[in-house]
């Protein structure tokens, strides 16, 4: 019939969804390693706590936002929410290094996942 249909095939959301994720974990990864942090047990919370927080942001992205038409104001508002909850579980769960080596962790890997993320963004079909 080649009819258009307004919406987004579910296989395009998760492929956008699982690219996001995908690099937002090397990009926080790689920071994370050049903090110096080695511990296995260390790598487990790291990897819960961005697929759980990275899930829930591109859930919010893809629909459940407070500022729908602004994308960029609502990837920071989320990641701000990301950051103050990376915050608090990375002193709460990780303790291979001192209070300010992961406090700056937090601070650097954040923001340089929020600025490659706000330029991915615009690059990226959402």
């Amino acid at each position: 019939a080649q009819t258009m249909v307004k919406g987004k095939l579910l296989s395009r959301s998760i492929l956008l969804v699982t690219l996001r994720v995908s690099f937002t974990i090397i990009i926080e990864g790689v920071i994370f390693l050049l903090f110096g942090f080695r511990q296995k047990k260390s790598w487990i919370a790291f990897l819960i706590l961005n697929l759980i927080t990275q899930g829930l942001l591109n859930i919010f992205l893809n629909g459940a936002s407070p500022f729908m038409s602004y994308l960029i104001l609502n990837l920071i508002f989320m990641e701000l929410l990301v950051f103050i909850a990376e915050m608090i579980c990375i002193l709460l769960f990780i303790k291979e290094h001192g209070v300010i080596r992961r406090i700056l962790y937090v601070l650097t890997a954040n923001f340089i996942s929020l600025i490659v993320g706000g330029y991915m963004i615009t690059l990226l079909p959402v």
